[in-house]
């Protein structure tokens, strides 16, 4: 009988060999229904396909790398701070924002929606910040 190979694992459910997954290698995770396909998302829906396509804004914020994963986005949303919809703004003065929120130490997400996200314990030092990058709001 030959050795088993190093790189899998048995399935206790059936009776072959499944390959692990490199741990260097990181996890995409996509539920059972969608297909990840570049620029889009595949996801069935009985039968058919629904395909929801990746706006050049959203497009921006992932080569700028500014969406957040989700424990991150979680962490900052369950404290119920503001939010505000960047999906007018362009690229540049997002990435000048969140620079700017980085150096206060304001704690922020943005969701692969082009949503900002702010800590409720820093809403009012954001308010600041974007007062200070784009000048006081008009009332």
């Amino acid at each position: 009988m030959s050795k088993p190979d190093p790189n899998l694992e048995p399935n206790s459910e059936e009776d072959h060999e499944i390959p692990t997954q490199d741990p260097n290698e990181p996890e995409l995770l996509v539920s059972r229904d969608s297909e990840v396909i570049e620029g889009e998302l595949v996801e069935e829906v009985e039968g058919e396909s629904a395909i929801e396509e990746v706006s050049p804004f959203q497009r921006g914020l992932i080569k700028a790398g500014l969406i957040a994963n989700d424990v991150d986005l979680f962490d900052v949303v369950a404290t119920d701070g503001p939010s505000y919809e960047l999906d007018e703004m362009s690229i540049e003065s997002v990435v000048d924002l969140c620079e700017y929120l980085e150096k206060e130490s304001i704690r922020w997400v943005i969701d692969h929606a082009g949503q900002m996200f702010i800590h409720r314990n820093d809403e009012r030092r954001a308010d600041e910040a974007f007062d200070a990058v784009f000048g006081p709001e008009d009332l």
